[in-house]
């Protein structure tokens, strides 16, 4: 059995955010074809540590057949990731903590076992005292420091160190797994043993998780208050700048055109945790942060992606597609992804948001508007699919312990 080892910042099942769900699909797709993966995460959750978990120090769960996750509870950790997040320091004290191998033993453990280690996202580096033929790989979300730049006060302050943090990345890996072109430009520059050669390791999803039912969407456009006749637009976010932005944007557009929307039976429903609290305004309707986010997919008639800043790419326009949602998205929104806007996609920017909503609830009115979402899964399932993408992609990458591939039933 080949062995794989994950090592995340923080928890990642059940899935929070869009960087969690690109991690924990990249650790099924290998589980399924057959790789023994454990996922061995820093820091827990603020429930694990008011919990008899924190007092064992651990807290280890069996994701599916050939996975499992390992969650480090030790307190000092807990306290320096928490602290952190509350100042909007970034995660630098974690990364000087691994680059000066300050690690639990059952994580060191774990690597010298490893026949290959995936380090998720730029603030884990690489554990200096592992042999330098130990194949290690980085999976890449975005360029960190170019999300830095886009926040605004003491965050921005640390642009340039975490920069050179992504810098040193080029040379500490044997391979990194980019999102997207700019990202992938950007670490081979940087290259200069350039051995960094694989091909982009895109966004992608499990689509067994977003198989709509009538059941569900029946019994929570009811809850949300939503009629039969009403067009539900779906935006999902964690609480991110770019995200928070588009909230921002959709909140006062729909204040601003309140009556418009009436007319045309439109509601914006906003999930994730990008708002603090539930609420309604208008013709928004916000749930804030909430346990399952899969119901909110089968309530909604169209996935909508108002997003213009950022970095890397939006796994949400992935998921709104692999739910087979009929998508509005700016042009920014859909990098990162095989779209075509106009045959996979409407796109729209904040000047013609309105225009192209009256077309939207138009087409839906004359009945094609189900068979796209149907159509694009169909003609993108193979770019958008987490197992197929992830095993493409590691047949060509460099030294990465390979198996003989067979689709293995999924959990």
């Amino acid at each position: 059995m080949v062995k794989i080892v994950i090592v995340a910042g923080q928890q990642l099942f059940p899935v929070a955010t869009g960087g969690q769900l690109r991690t924990a699909g990249f650790a099924q797709a290998l589980a399924r074809q057959g790789y023994n993966v454990t996922v061995y995460s820093l820091t827990g959750r603020r429930a694990d540590y008011v919990s008899s978990r924190f007092l064992a120090g651990r807290r280890q769960e069996a994701i599916e057949d050939r996975l499992i996750e390992i969650t480090h509870l030790g307190f000092w950790r807990g306290i320096a990731h928490y602290l952190s997040r509350a100042v909007r320091y970034p995660r630098f004290l974690q990364y000087y903590a691994l680059a000066r191998g300050w690690i639990p033993k059952e994580l060191r453990t774990l690597l010298s076992e490893a026949d290959a280690v995936i380090a998720d996202g730029s603030f884990i580096p690489r554990v200096p005292e592992y042999p330098a033929t130990q194949p290690w790989y980085l999976l890449s979300h975005q360029l960190e420091f170019k999300l830095l730049e886009q926040q605004y006060g003491v965050a921005h302050r640390y642009t340039q160190r975490l920069k050179r943090f992504e810098e040193k990345a080029a040379q500490q890996y044997h391979e990194i797994f980019s999102v997207a072109e700019a990202d992938q430009e950007f670490f081979r520059k940087e290259d200069i043993r350039k051995l960094i050669d694989a091909p982009i390791l895109r966004c992608g999803v499990d689509p067994l998780r977003y198989q709509r039912d009538p059941v569900t969407r029946a019994r929570v456009r009811e809850e949300l208050g939503f009629a039969t006749n009403d067009t539900v637009f779906l935006f999902t976010g964690s609480a991110w700048l770019p995200n928070a932005q588009a909230v921002s944007f959709l909140r006062e557009f729909a204040r601003r055109n309140h009556d418009v929307l009436r007319k045309l039976r439109i509601y914006f429903l906003i999930v994730g945790s990008v708002e603090k609290a539930s609420s309604r305004d208008g013709r928004a309707v916000i749930t804030g942060r909430v346990p399952e986010i899969f119901p909110y997919f089968c309530a909604a008639d169209v996935g909508l992606n108002p997003i213009d800043t950022g970095a890397g790419a939006n796994v949400k326009l992935f998921e709104y597609v692999a739910a087979k949602l009929p998508v509005m998205s700016t042009t920014f929104g859909a990098r990162g992804s095989s779209l075509v806007e106009g045959i996979d996609y409407v796109g729209f920017n904040r000047e013609n948001f309105l225009d192209v909503l009256h077309s939207v609830v138009a087409r839906r009115s004359d009945g094609d508007w189900e068979l796209l979402g149907e159509e694009v899964w169909s003609r993108h399932k193979n770019q958008f699919d987490i197992t197929e993408i992830v095993r493409s992609t590691l047949i060509l990458a460099p030294d990465f312990p390979q198996i003989p591939y067979q689709r293995l039933p999924e959990s």
